[in-house]
């Protein structure tokens, strides 16, 4: 049998168009931990190693798919890597071309995680003035946790031990895989809908994975909008869940859980007895002390009762009456000593001022009287001289308006239509009574008056005959 001998560079050959075609060596997801990250400078590209265990894959970012990627390769993460594989053949070696990184895993669910936890942080849903108080005495207390497993038994045997009166309402609920959140959002309802006093979500740890539900939005915001206290007891998380930050309380286990949710009952007891003591001592303190008011009272409405008070107003009337007497008797003897000299004085007061008056009157009359005469004859005087002025601008305004009046008269009389009548010449009046002063004021067949110097004549018009050159007129 012929044996076939290839070359080392056939066979690299060969491998090189393999994976070229290969349809899953173009397009595949590889999922492992990152490792030897290195950034070339010059190029921009990124190597790095994909490891699981003991295997790896050298990877290369070019520096064109690393600037469209949220996040960067970085030593520790466990990353899903999508590309295709490639084979070089010097030196000759498979190498991986990523085009797109995720986390995945664990890295994944703590990227939603931080996500999550700055939405309902910026939100305010961790803000300690929401966080409500757990009543001091919890009388119905909700429970939502796994149906089976140490965690109801532990929050049951607690509650009871610390207050055997408490009703505890149990609602079997999925803590992890899908169904967790859905089956979370059921028993928040089913729970509120019979009035708990508080309520607690429990659960006994786990991985991330196993704890993704706690850190949900969905449940965070019942947890928030839910009117009484709610208690997160998740048990030991690799980092605080989300529940926790936006319940009202955070437990470490369900049993701390219901530590903080009830009371000891018989140190409630304890308490009130000793409450009962104090108040007790405080009423008896404060009954003594309103007994004592009661007293002091009591002697100050015997001094203000209606007996004493009338006592002492009477009295108080018989000193003021004593004292008005007096006063009157005092004031009466006064106002006669005032008023016996009183009609003599007020009888030679009026004698003297009537006098007096006599005397002013007397002296007003002689003073009106000269003054009275030396005003008339003053007033006369400058009568008479404006008489004699008046006449003397009456006859010179008398002369000047005869002299105006006569050249009036010789104009008027120059002018005058009768003087013209008397010299031969007539008037002629139309029939409308106006003066015909042209031949164009008149027509043929009209009536008009003449007047001359001694009558009037009434006569017809027969022609009318227009002369312009009459009286030196001519056409123009």
């Amino acid at each position: 049998m012929d044996r076939k001998v290839y070359s080392v560079s056939r066979i690299i050959e060969y491998l090189r168009a393999m994976v070229r075609e290969d349809l899953f060596c173009r397009h595949t997801i590889v999922r492992g931990e990152i490792s030897d990250v290195r950034y070339h400078s010059a190029s921009g590209h990124t190597y790095f190693i994909l490891r699981e265990g003991d295997n790896q894959l050298s990877c290369i970012l070019y520096a064109g798919d690393r600037r469209g990627q949220s996040i960067l390769p970085e030593d520790g993460k466990e990353m899903e890597c999508e590309g295709e594989i490639t084979f070089y053949h010097k030196p000759a070696r498979f190498t991986f071309r990523v085009k797109k990184l995720s986390l995945s895993g664990e890295g994944r669910i703590y990227e939603e995680y931080l996500k999550t936890r700055q939405e309902m942080e910026e939100a305010g849903m961790f803000s300690e003035q929401y966080k409500r108080k757990i009543p001091r005495l919890v009388r119905r207390l909700g429970v939502l946790s796994s149906a089976s497993g140490d965690v109801r038994r532990d929050i049951e045997s607690v509650a009871k031990r610390r207050n055997p009166f408490i009703e505890i309402i149990l609602c079997p609920v999925y803590v992890q895989g899908e169904k967790a959140i859905p089956s979370l959002l059921t028993g928040m309802e089913r729970i509120l809908s019979q009035e708990p006093d508080a309520i607690i979500i429990a659960r006994g740890g786990g991985s991330d994975c196993d704890m993704e539900v706690f850190n949900s939005r969905a449940l965070g915001e019942a947890v928030f909008n839910s009117p009484v206290p709610v208690v997160s007891a998740i048990g030991h998380t690799p980092y605080v869940p989300i529940l926790n930050m936006v319940a009202d309380v955070a437990a470490g286990t369900p049993s701390e859980a219901a530590e903080k949710v009830t009371c000891d009952i018989f140190e409630l007891l304890s308490d009130l007895e000793d409450e009962k003591q104090a108040l007790t001592l405080a009423f008896r303190q404060l009954l003594a002390t309103k007994r004592g008011q009661i007293s002091t009272l009591g002697l100050a409405l015997e001094k203000r009762s209606p007996r004493a008070t009338v006592a002492d107003r009477r009295r108080l009337l018989a000193e003021a009456r004593n004292a008005l007497m007096q006063s009157m008797t005092e004031q009466l003897a006064s106002t006669r000593y005032t008023l016996e000299p009183l009609p003599d004085r007020m009888h030679r007061q009026l004698t003297d001022r009537i006098q007096a008056g006599r005397l002013d009157l007397e002296r007003s009359s002689r003073i009106m009287d000269q003054m009275m005469t030396g005003r008339l004859q003053s007033a006369r005087e400058t009568v008479s001289r404006r008489e004699v002025y008046l006449h003397k601008d009456f006859e010179g305004l008398l002369k000047n308006k005869k002299h105006s009046l006569g050249i009036l008269c010789a104009k008027l009389d120059g002018v005058s239509p009768l003087k013209r009548i008397s010299a031969g010449y007539a008037f002629v009046e139309t029939e409308t009574g106006k003066g015909a002063g042209s031949v164009t004021d008149l027509n043929p067949g009209d009536t008009v008056k003449l007047y001359l110097r001694d009558g009037r004549v009434t006569a017809g018009v027969k022609e009318v005959e227009k002369d312009e050159k009459m009286f030196g007129k001519e056409d123009a």
